[in-house]
Parts: C-alpha cells; sequence; structure tokens
C-alpha cells in the first residue's frame, strides 16, 4: 500500500509526568524505564478500549507523584502565556504554518503544516523554546525535565488512509483533515 501524502501533523506532548506508560487509559510507551512505577500496574501499548473513570486516573496519578524522580508539572495562571510566547517565537523563527494549538494544564496539541523539519524535529523545537522562556520567569528549575516525548499523527489527504492513532481524535471519516484536528484541538479547551 503506497504511503500517504502528509499535508500537516498533530503533534502533541505532555507535561513531565502525564500519561505514564502503565496509564490506565493505555499509553503510547514499550516498556517502563523506572522500576518504581512498575508497583502501579501493568504496561498497556495503545489506547485501552474501555476507558477508566476520571477518579481512577486522579487515584493513579496520586500514587505515582511520589515514585517520579521530579515533581508532576502542570501549566497554569501566567505559565500559559509565557510558554504560548515560546511556541509563538519557534513558530515564526522557523516559519511553521500552526493551524491550532491548545495549551492545557497537562499537555500541548497543536496541527502544523508539513515543514522542512521531520515532526520530530519541530516537536524538540517547539519544547524548547516554551521550556527556555518557563525557566528565566521563575517557573522551572533548569534541572527539571520539564516536558516528555511528543506524538506525532500524520495528516493525509485522503482521511481513509490515515491510521487511527489514541492521540488523534476523529470527527467525522469525511471531510478536511486539517479542518477536524483542528477542531479536535480547540474542543480540548
Amino acid at each position: 500500500m503506497p504511503q500517504p501524502f502528509v499535508i500537516a501533523h498533530h503533534l502533541l506532548w505532555t507535561a513531565y509526568g502525564w500519561w505514564l506508560p502503565n496509564d490506565p487509559r493505555g499509553s503510547g510507551s514499550k516498556i517502563i524505564r523506572n522500576p518504581s512505577l512498575t508497583k502501579l500496574g501493568d504496561l498497556h501499548y495503545g489506547r485501552k478500549s474501555d476507558q477508566p473513570s476520571g477518579h481512577e486516573i486522579r487515584t493513579f496519578y496520586s500514587r505515582a507523584q511520589p515514585l517520579l524522580r521530579h515533581n508532576l508539572l502542570t501549566l497554569h495562571g501566567d505559565e500559559v502565556p509565557t510558554a504560548a510566547c515560546g511556541l509563538a517565537q519557534c513558530i515564526q523563527q522557523h516559519n511553521f504554518t500552526c493551524y491550532a494549538c491548545a495549551i492545557m494544564p497537562d499537555h500541548v496539541h497543536l496541527v502544523l503544516r508539513k515543514h522542512k523539519h521531520a515532526a520530530e524535529e519541530m516537536i524538540d523545537n517547539l519544547q524548547a523554546l516554551s521550556h527556555e522562556r518557563l525557566i528565566p520567569a521563575g517557573y522551572r528549575a533548569v534541572e527539571h525535565p520539564g516536558l516528555d516525548a511528543g506524538r506525532v499523527a500524520t495528516l493525509p489527504r485522503s482521511p481513509k488512509v490515515c491510521p487511527q492513532r489514541h492521540y488523534l481524535r476523529r470527527t467525522k471519516p469525511t471531510g478536511n483533515w486539517i479542518t477536524q484536528a483542528t477542531m479536535a484541538v480547540c474542543h480540548q479547551v
């Protein structure tokens, strides 16, 4: 089967400590790197078909927090526009086309047009500049890892050939994929 023609990427990354490998919702991780986290449950690769309640997820993360090497990070208040300025600086500096952006307390979504940079490089650049803005403003310690690895879903011209990914919500199987991904990001807010 031929590779789909990619026109945009839905980029997603979490703040440190969120969406762990053995998250009760499932995970994109294939290994648990921190052995102390194995006490919390088994690894489940991919999104689980039966999703846990919000209470179950909050309980999981309250049990996980003392096992992490660093404090859980969230973005609140003045941290959000500070991180957004870093993202905007990166988008302008690298001449990215941004269709949508949502900065949530524990994760970030962006829908960016395909670019000469690989999607993973785009995430690295976006994370670095937003993190660099948060440190001098006093919102993050230099030694804190800050952001976890990102995930990428490519948006091909035809939705019929796009693989289902747990981090890309599809609204309807017809119409413009960029619009649908943008709407999914906007509904996060």
